[in-house]
């Protein structure tokens, strides 16, 4: 397994992993199309991320359709987005502002898409919080208990097609644990990835996270969490703008 994008490294936010396993040719050549952007492109270019598979890049405006991520998984976005991940997993777009190196290092905004979720325990390294359900009631039920979180009451939300809650969390201005990569840093575990999504992703001093979690299924028909995480790391405000796009995305599940 290859973490890609690992806040082990520089901190603070773990990260979106790629499933080394899994065979991107599998998909398809690296000449299959996207779904027509506003440009008219036609040709999928190189992903510039090296474990990032089928990503595309920075993007003009437009509506793009996933190849690896599954399940497949429409979006669209203003001029100057990035889409730095698309494994089977693991979905990544970056803000015009922010760039992939600052996403693993805890200092840029992004949206993340993950297949399979779960709540993570307060420990280092990582680990699913013991007697915690894979659903997303019972994921939400552990974080407005978990004492690191400010979390507001979930809300229902349907986000392309799929039912589940949202809450936004910042980290509670009381909690202390640090990690040994948090570098003395107070870090609050949020959520760990499962089957084929590789993540270990926490919150920080300053941040504020939009996490929606939304009903699935695995491929083994079991109840499962798919999770749309939305980083604003400075709490700058951006939190709604970036609701607004997950707002457009369409799973075709």
């Amino acid at each position: 397994m290859k973490i890609i994008l690992a806040a082990a490294t520089l901190a603070l936010l773990a990260a979106c992993g790629t499933d080394s396993s899994s065979d991107p040719t599998a998909a398809g050549p690296e000449t299959s199309t996207a779904a027509q952007p506003s440009s008219g492109a036609t040709t999928r270019p190189p992903c510039p991320n090296p474990d990032g598979q089928f990503c595309l890049g920075r993007l003009d405006a437009g509506t793009y359709s996933t190849v690896q991520f599954a399940p497949p998984l429409t979006y669209t976005v203003p001029a100057g987005w990035s889409n730095f991940e698309d494994t089977q997993g693991n979905f990544l777009l970056v803000p015009p502002t922010g760039r992939l190196k600052g996403v693993d290092a805890g200092t840029s905004d992004f949206i993340g898409v993950y297949t399979t979720v779960l709540a993570h325990a307060n420990v280092c390294p990582s680990a699913p919080a013991p007697h915690v359900g894979a659903t997303p009631a019972a994921i939400m039920r552990w974080l407005r208990r978990d004492p690191a979180f400010r979390a507001s009451p979930p809300q229902p939300v349907t986000v392309g097609g799929l039912r589940g809650f949202v809450t936004t969390l910042r980290i509670a201005p009381s909690w202390k644990l640090t990690c040994h990569y948090s570098h003395g840093q107070p870090i609050a575990p949020l959520i760990v990835g499962s089957s084929s999504t590789f993540l270990d992703h926490n919150l920080i001093p300053g941040q504020a996270t939009r996490l929606y979690l939304l009903k699935s299924q695995t491929t083994e028909g079991q109840d499962a969490a798919l999770a749309v995480e939305v980083v604003d790391i400075r709490d700058a405000g951006h939190l709604a703008a970036y609701g607004r796009l997950v707002q457009q995305l369409q799973f075709d599940a």
